[in-house]
Order: C-alpha cells, then structure tokens, then sequence
C-alpha cells in the first residue's frame, strides 16, 4: 500500500537540516534535533518576517509576525501563534539567550583573543 502524499512530503522534510541556507551553526545550532516533530511542509521553511505584534487576552498571547513590503502600504500577515503566557515568558528567555549568543559571535574579536 503506497504511503500517502502528505507522509511522503514529510518524511522528505526530516531528510534534510532544518536550516536556512544563512544559518550558522556557531550562532544558533540546537542542541535538541526535530526529528521528533511532525514537519508540515507548509512551514516547515518559515517565512520572512519585518516586524511583530503581540495582543494580550484573558488566558494566552497573540504573536502576529508582520511583513512590510515597499510597494504597499499595509503590511501582511504572514504567521499568527497563540501562547499561553508561560510560553511567552519561555520564549522570552529563549530569544534573550538566541540574541546573546548572536551578539558574542558577531563582534569582532580584540586581538589578545584570538
């Protein structure tokens, strides 16, 4: 019996790194893989994001990831996730380390350092 389409697509996606073609292994590698993800190949690329905007509710956050284009004057819409708060305060502590790392790696090194 033959797999069907969307499994097929998915077992390729985990064939590969799950990786931009910029992405750095010094700045950002994880250390857990994704292997045990479910990887729909709809997003599994990500998309490019210029600009975000967070709405509180009662039980949970609401993150919009923006994109602005020159050519027009509303930005779109091109991802959308809903968090329970203790996931944005997690995800706040992931990105401080993320940006740590980024800015450790990016400036240049005094030259005792090196």
């Amino acid at each position: 019996m033959a797999r069907p389409a969307i499994v097929t697509v998915l077992a390729r996606c985990c064939d590969r790194p799950l990786r931009s073609a910029g992405h750095d292994v010094r700045v950002s590698d994880p250390e857990d893989s994704f292997e045990y993800l479910y990887l729909d190949p709809t997003v599994v690329l990500g998309t490019w994001a210029t600009s975000t905007k967070v709405r509180r509710g009662r039980n949970e956050l609401t993150v919009d990831f923006l994109h602005r284009a020159p050519e027009h004057s509303r930005p779109f819409l091109v991802a959308r996730t809903l968090v329970a708060h203790v996931v944005a305060v997690e995800l706040r502590d992931q990105l401080d380390e993320a940006w740590r790392d980024y800015y450790e790696w990016s400036m240049p090194r005094e030259p005792q350092d090196e």
